[in-house]
């Protein structure tokens, strides 16, 4: 799900704290921050292109989200980072 600025702004602003503190990181560019529900793992590119037809047409009603925490997801060559929510 893309992200309002309302929600982005926040986000951006820690990361240029974290920057600016010293932390060795790549953040992730405004346009690309964005909620995962549900991570389904690496999947061929027929499979996403289905994912995202059928995907499409989902409605949902607003809801709330409370970030509770960051966190960091050690890869072979880069680490991912992420919000915790609640």
């Amino acid at each position: 799900m893309d992200l309002t600025d309302q929600l982005k702004d926040p986000i951006i602003k820690m990361q240029r704290e974290f920057m600016g503190a010293g932390v060795d990181m790549k953040p992730v560019e405004p346009e690309n921050l964005h909620i995962t529900l549900r991570f389904i793992g690496e999947v061929s590119k027929d499979l996403v292109e289905e994912l995202k037809k059928r995907l499409g047409n989902v409605r949902y009603n607003q809801f709330t989200m409370h970030i509770r925490g960051i966190g960091g997801i050690p890869k072979h060559r880069e680490a991912k980072g992420y919000l915790g929510r609640h």
